[in-house]
């Protein structure tokens, strides 16, 4: 899975890291692609010059779609009930790109 790569937070959340969607653009493609395929339901953000953090549920479950320019896309799991949910975004989203 070259095009995703899973990673711990500091604070031991798992990360997914968008490897060939890295741009500000691609960021809001990737939130239409979780609203539509996975009904994502948009309900906090923070948005900013270099940076943005959505909070998305999912299947119930709770995660942050995060733009940082010097980083690129990631999707982090709030909890580790949300693991399984962005493991499984991660691993659909590494056999389309």
């Amino acid at each position: 899975m070259k095009d995703v790569s899973f990673t711990r937070s500091d604070k031991g959340k798992m990360e997914l890291w968008l490897l060939k969607t890295q741009t500000w653009e691609d960021f809001d493609v990737l939130a239409e692609h979780l609203k539509s395929k996975y009904r994502a339901e948009l309900y906090d953000y923070l948005e900013g010059p270099y940076s943005r953090y959505w909070t998305v549920k999912v299947d119930g479950q709770e995660m942050e779609l995060r733009h940082d320019d010097e980083f690129g896309n990631a999707l982090r799991a709030s909890n580790a009930g949300s693991e399984d949910v962005v493991r499984k975004i991660g691993i659909e989203i590494a056999a389309k790109v």
